[in-house]
């Protein structure tokens, strides 16, 4: 006979679910907005420290499910895709640790911490995700096993090695089979969900970037958008779009904060109009919108960030038209304001020292930054290739890509190229 909720071989078992649920929600909480992130996680651990013996009450659980409905909403701009859906996932895993009180209750909460990590794979397959996504699958198949013996009345069962042999040995078990399914199953040309974010990985623009995340990328030569001029036309030097700008860089994946989001006024002044055109933007069932350099202002139902750039309302759905004018780079103040400059040459610690040493060492010498920035420009001309079929990079990307592998696409070269001028204490 199963034994009661609160005797220790349960609270052990209990403590089993608890580290997969919480492994499994890893990899898809560092693709989230860090206060969602912060949020489902507080709400986890909240869950797991205060429903040891009995469940919550069902109005808690309910008022706490429209509440993460909310948020989740919010962080997506109350639009629903793959990216929504996969976080709604994840609050209903962080409400679901609320109800452990049974060994059904585990049962339930250890399933569900494998679609967990099925939808950080829609949303990333990068080899971070992928180590952590193994890590959570050994504890998952630890924590089944261990349920599976409570519930037999076995005992505690094996200790922490044997138990780490067991788990290792079943997923070589398992390998064969999964590598069967993933070369011969049939791969459908789009997902069942049916949302518009793409499963494959693309060129093209996205609103987060993590150079070799992708080994292989699939060239996409769709347009992202068309521009109609109306009067003189710039130069094709002068064609520079401004689109999500990203700012973060926690030394592996470069992100747009918050704050950029705040609307201001750059302060442009009439005289400086250079160019007045149109769009066509294709759907991409994200926010940001593309304007070329510089904006003076926001379109309709649209508004312009702090960086300039600027963003609709809600998610782009269906084809979007929208006006705007160019003006010249000239007409903004030459100097960033100080926050923003602080932001600008934020590097995290720890990453990248090579890099960091070298960047120093070479303005030194340089004497200007435009000297600088000739110097790297000639060295990335001289002693690169440039090939979609980058080689894997590890912790220090920046390191790895200038001096190791020096062989990368457009992601390489700008993440390499701004940690290089930021640790030159060039903005």
């Amino acid at each position: 006979m199963p034994e009661p909720a609160a005797s220790v071989g349960f609270q052990a078992v209990r403590g089993s679910a608890m580290l997969a649920a919480g492994l499994s929600a890893l990899p898809m909480l560092r693709l989230l907005p860090p206060w969602l992130a912060l949020s489902l996680l507080a709400i986890g651990i909240l869950a797991a420290a205060t429903a040891r013996d009995r469940s919550w009450p069902v109005l808690v659980r309910a008022a706490l499910t429209i509440a993460m409905t909310g948020l989740v909403l919010a962080a997506y701009g109350f639009g629903f895709g793959r990216d929504t859906g996969s976080a709604l996932l994840l609050a209903m895993l962080a409400l679901k640790v609320s109800e452990s009180a049974s060994a059904r209750d585990l049962r339930g909460l250890i399933g569900f911490a494998l679609f967990a990590l099925f939808a950080a794979f829609l949303q990333d397959q990068g080899p971070l995700t992928l180590a952590l996504a193994l890590i959570a699958v050994a504890a998952v198949i630890a924590a089944l096993a261990r349920l599976a013996e409570f519930e037999a009345g076995l005992g505690p069962g094996p200790g922490l090695r044997p138990r780490l042999r067991q788990t290792l040995l079943w997923l070589a078990l398992a390998a064969p089979l999964a590598l069967a399914g993933f070369w011969f199953y049939p791969r459908l040309g789009s997902p069942l969900w049916g949302v518009p974010e793409n499963a494959l990985a693309r060129t093209g623009i996205s609103e987060t970037m993590a150079p070799g995340d992708w080994l292989d990328l699939l060239a996409d030569d769709s347009p992202a958008f068309r521009a109609r001029f109306i009067g003189p036309e710039p130069n094709r030097s002068e064609l520079y779009w401004r689109g999500p700008v990203l700012w973060d860089f926690d030394g592996r994946r470069w992100t747009r904060p918050h704050w950029t989001s705040a609307r201001r006024s750059p302060g442009l002044s009439e005289a400086s109009a250079a160019f007045r055109y149109e769009i066509t933007l294709e759907p991409s069932d994200r926010r940001f919108l593309f304007a070329l350099d510089l904006p003076r202002e926001a379109p309709d139902d649209a508004s312009l960030g702090a960086d300039l750039s600027p963003y609709a309302l809600r998610p782009i759905r269906d084809v979007h038209r929208y006006a705007l004018t160019a003006y010249r780079a000239d007409a903004v103040q030459a100097e960033l304001p100080d926050g923003m400059r602080a932001a600008a040459l934020r590097l995290p610690p720890g990453y990248n020292p090579r890099s960091v040493e070298r960047a120093r060492t070479w303005r030194r010498e340089a004497g200007s930054d435009d000297a600088y920035i000739e110097r790297l420009l000639a060295w990335f001309n001289r002693e690169f290739s440039y090939s979609l079929a980058a080689p894997p990079l590890g912790r220090h990307t920046g390191d790895e890509f200038l001096f190791e592998t020096r062989t990368g696409f457009c992601e390489h070269y700008a993440s390499a190229f701004v940690g290089l001028m930021r640790a030159a204490n060039v903005p």
